[in-house]
């Protein structure tokens, strides 16, 4: 099995977009996976997986999840999309990218993240 790092381990405040993974050689079977390792009490975050094929001028939603409430490291949650659940996301296709989007975080909270593919 292959790890692919999505998103670094990464603690953030406010809206945050990740860096671009190049995922156009992964032609195989992938699983996506999301850890939320900490996030502040009654806060929510909105996570969204985004893809592409032309360098971000355009890209397309993918797999999206909302994490709501008090989560710790003995706490944490980990979300997972596998390819049949996701069949349009483009990896395997030429110049495609993915990266994660914290699309959503209240003015008052803190969550740590990471992201990475299965393969």
């Amino acid at each position: 099995m292959t790890m692919t790092e999505v998103q670094a381990r990464t603690t953030q405040t406010a809206a945050y977009t990740g860096a671009s993974v190049d995922v156009s050689g992964i032609t195989q079977d992938w699983t996506l996976k999301l850890q939320v390792e900490a996030l502040t009490a009654a806060d929510n975050a909105r996570f969204v997986f985004e893809d592409t094929i032309n360098d971000w001028t355009a890209s397309v939603a993918g797999p999206t999840c909302d994490v709501y409430g008090l989560l710790t490291k003995e706490n944490d949650k980990v979300y997972s999309w596998k390819k049949a659940d996701f069949p349009s996301l483009r990896l395997g296709t030429v110049s495609a990218g993915l990266r994660l989007k914290l699309g959503y975080a209240n003015t008052t909270m803190s969550v740590t993240y990471r992201a990475w593919l299965e393969y």
